[in-house]
């Protein structure tokens, strides 16, 4: 539902070290979310309902949130 935008997204597209998802093209900037459960897998930990809301933030390996 929603994303945030902060200094580290710009900062991690700015700096293109050679070999790395940045400088490929292949990075999908936006570390932090917003929205609401609508599924929720077998394994996930925790207590998790479709239709919880929950925000998060994401990590340098797993982040993406200006995705669809």
């Amino acid at each position: 539902m929603a994303t945030g935008v902060n200094p580290v997204d710009w900062k991690k597209l700015n700096s293109k070290p050679a070999g790395t998802a940045v400088a490929e093209g292949l990075l999908i900037p936006g570390w932090d979310g917003a929205g609401i459960v609508v599924k929720v897998g077998e394994a996930a930990a925790g207590n998790w309902r479709v239709g919880d809301c929950v925000m998060w933030m994401g990590t340098a390996e797993r982040s993406g949130t200006y995705a669809e």
